[in-house]
């Protein structure tokens, strides 16, 4: 007696899809969750890695397209990767990488009193870093750009601008209000303000006196 039996197998599939690509760009931001997107097979699930730590999964639509939020906590730079899985179960070997950095510390502006070398009562004017914006009121009214070089001269040296009030400029009644504010290239605020002391940059008025006749009875007495 003989038996037998016959049968197709389903299709076999034990290579390896190629890599998914990554479509987003290196940036450098304060926004701790980004969205990674890129290309795939149809239908692949696409793992997204920091390193080695799968942080997001999803799925390729039919033409092939994903996209995946992820959450990037920790400030510092993150190189990520994509895999993809076909329906067979074989996995990819990992995309080029990306890397997103997150900076979310604001940098630090520096800005102080420069005091009156004759008069440490006084000031004479401020110094503030150079790559800050800076905004300067006086008695409540913002200084356009002509105000501000028509009251203060500025030197920078060594990434501190100085402003240095001009000669005649005040007269040590103003109030005089300076806020300096720097943005980072990822987004980050960093701000400074102060009130300046008197600044008195205007000489005084000369002392009038005007000569008189002597006409006493006496003309060594002085009246």
């Amino acid at each position: 007696n003989t038996g037998s039996a016959s049968l197709t197998l389903e299709a076999v599939d034990t290579t390896a899809p190629s890599a998914p690509v990554i479509s987003t760009t290196a940036i450098t931001t304060n926004n701790t969750t980004q969205t990674i997107a890129g290309s795939a097979e149809a239908g692949a699930t696409v793992t997204i890695l920091d390193g080695s730590a799968v942080i997001g999964t999803t799925t390729a639509n039919a033409a092939g397209a994903w996209a995946v939020s992820v959450e990037l906590a920790s400030e510092s730079a993150h190189s990520l990767t994509a895999t993809q899985t076909d329906a067979a179960g074989n996995t990819s070997s990992a995309s080029a990488a990306v890397v997103i950095t997150i900076d979310t510390t604001a940098p630090v502006v520096s800005l102080n009193r420069i005091a009156d070398p004759d008069n440490g009562l006084f000031d004479s004017g401020f110094s503030v870093t150079d790559s800050a914006s800076v905004t300067i009121t006086v008695d409540g009214v913002a200084l356009d750009a002509a105000a501000v070089a028509a009251a203060f001269s500025s030197a920078t040296n060594a990434g501190v601008t100085a402003y240095t009030a001009n000669a005649d400029a005040f007269v040590g009644t103003e109030v005089i209000v300076v806020s300096a504010t720097q943005t980072d290239a990822a987004g980050n605020t960093g701000s400074a303000s102060l009130t300046l002391e008197a600044v008195d940059t205007t000489a005084p008025s000369g002392i009038g006196f005007s000569l008189v006749t002597d006409s006493g009875s006496s003309s060594s007495d002085g009246i």
